[in-house]
């Protein structure tokens, strides 16, 4: 850049106390710049051992050419080193005392003390800082000379498409950033300089929508679009574990341990209610099962059409969400139910049901699966891929002169 073209102006910051400073400017000040100032001694005061700093934020990019601290010293000594750090980086260094820098000590009148030698471009973050050495050097003001950023260009994509291109409008001045409508089973989040083309767990930085974003050079930002997986009430696979034994038609729980009377307690479902715990153990391929109340280990079994305290085999339904234990008595199917009621209020015990596989009944875990969150600046590409790659997932058996193909399920013959 040559700085000749650029319009200078000068802000200077006059200390007033030893945490305040008075802002002055003969041109535009930095948008939102945030200024910050801390003297561990008094007002601008920095003995041995003392630190003065003022601390410049959200500068927007500009332009510093020149860095001024107007300082004196005592009558014959004063010392200490100048640091200046852009952005968090240091930048700029000065030790040695007022006389090696002005020719004499001076307490009388201050003196300007230069601290860049060369310009510094892209400034957002600005710390000027004295750290003193020798009794005593004292900082009357702070005059910074600089140019406002060049105005950048922000691309915004969408995907593969291009959604448009914004301009500040005056360098430093920032863009506002647009909200986008969300595609299905995916929700707009905001943006960010990241292109991520597959499915993360987490994004660095995001920049949401409506929030006024500050581009540091030409750059293109990228829409970060959220899925959140909705996770299973009931279980679908059936791995040995603890669950709550659940009546999805109105929500009642198995509770408890077996009566003398054969049956057992039935519960609102809760899977904070230890009382409605049981420890299910399935066999190799799912169709039978153990189950134990799990706070005692009491088993929860069967004998003839009664509830009893006994290790017993049950047999296992399951399709789907819906999951059923129940056994074979005399050519009949009873069924393990939550919810029973014959008139005297509801209970737990064996129903003889006609056909298991209208059971509305399932397995609740007691630690259930959290939502699974992913975040892509592609939503739907992954999709697309698994559709294409179902699409082409063909069977061809050689048949004489033709080929069998079969995809999807359906079949059809080519000559060879």
């Amino acid at each position: 850049m040559n700085l000749l073209l650029v319009l200078l102006s000068v802000m200077t910051f006059t200390v007033e106390s030893w945490n305040s400073v008075s802002v002055d400017g003969d041109g535009v000040l930095p948008y939102n710049m945030e200024v910050a100032y801390d003297c561990s001694f008094q007002k601008g005061q920095v003995r041995a051992g003392d630190v003065a700093t003022l601390t410049l934020g959200e500068l927007g990019g500009i332009v510093v050419e020149q860095i001024e601290v107007h300082t004196r010293s005592n009558k014959e000594a004063g010392a200490g080193t100048f640091t200046v750090q852009v952005n968090g980086e240091t930048v700029s260094t000065k030790s040695g005392t007022l006389q090696n820098w002005v020719g004499k000590f001076d307490n009388v009148n201050y003196h300007p003390i230069s601290l860049l030698s060369s310009s510094v471009s892209n400034v957002q973050t600005l710390t000027i800082q004295l750290t003193g050495t020798v009794n005593s050097l004292h900082i009357e003001k702070y005059v910074i000379t600089y140019g406002t950023a060049p105005a950048h260009t922000v691309t915004l994509m969408k995907g593969d498409e291009l959604y448009g291109t914004i301009k500040e409008e005056e360098g430093g001045q920032g863009i506002i950033l647009p909200s986008l409508s969300s595609p299905d089973h995916w929700q707009f989040r905001g943006w960010t300089k990241t292109k991520y083309e597959q499915e993360v767990a987490e994004v660095s930085t995001l920049y949401p929508s409506g929030t006024k974003f500050y581009p540091t050079e030409d750059m293109t930002l990228w829409a970060v679009y959220e899925y959140q997986s909705e996770p299973h009430l009931y279980e679908t696979d059936l791995v040995s574990g603890n669950y709550i034994y659940v009546n999805t038609y109105d929500q009642r729980a198995m509770a408890g341990t077996p009566y003398s009377n054969g049956t057992m307690d039935v519960d609102l479902a809760d899977i904070e209610d230890t009382n409605q715990w049981y420890t299910i153990v399935f066999n190799t391929s799912g169709d039978s099962a153990t189950i134990d109340y799990s706070a005692t280990n009491t088993p929860v079994g069967f004998s003839g059409t009664k509830l009893v305290a006994k290790q017993s085999k049950w047999v296992v339904f399951h399709e789907g969400d819906k999951t059923a234990f129940y056994t074979k008595i005399s050519g009949k199917t009873y069924m393990l139910y939550p919810g029973k009621d014959e008139g005297n209020g509801e209970y737990t015990g064996l129903a003889q049901v006609s056909d298991i596989s209208q059971a509305l009944t399932a397995l609740r875990s007691v630690t259930p699966e959290t939502e699974e969150t992913r975040y892509t600046c592609f939503p739907g590409r992954m999709e697309d891929i698994e559709n294409t790659a179902a699409e082409t997932n063909e069977v061809v058996v050689p048949f004489g002169i033709y080929e069998l193909h079969i995809q999807n399920g359906h079949k059809h013959l080519k000559l060879r």
